[in-house]
């Protein structure tokens, strides 16, 4: 991403590492996290070192998701699950993340 200068970016299904989470904020970058870090403990590092106002969530669909999604295609419906996720992870309030998120999605899209 350095080589292209780009004001805002969202870096999809974010799995890096520490050092290039670091790198996207410090780029004012946005990372996303799907149905995966519900189960993943290094997905829920990386959500714990991300600063909450740059967090966006997704199911990217169809992809199939195992344990606790039992194999089924993804869905919009996963997103609460993820949100659930970042909820527990930043030890927040339910409902403060997912309006944090929905005001991160607005700000992403230049909505705000």
């Amino acid at each position: 991403m350095t080589s292209f200068d780009a004001e805002r970016a969202s870096l999809h299904w974010f799995d890096g590492s520490k050092r290039q989470l670091a790198r996207a904020r410090d780029m004012g970058f946005y990372v996303s996290f799907g149905p995966v870090a519900t189960y993943a403990n290094d997905k829920q590092r990386l959500i714990e070192l991300s600063d909450m106002d740059r967090i966006l969530v997704e199911t990217d669909g169809p992809v199939r998701f195992s344990r606790c999604f039992e194999l089924k295609a993804g869905h919009p419906c996963f997103v609460a699950s993820v949100l659930h996720t970042v909820a527990e992870v930043r030890r927040m309030p339910f409902d403060s993340v997912a309006d944090a998120v929905a005001k991160n999605s607005a700000n992403y899209l230049g909505m705000s």
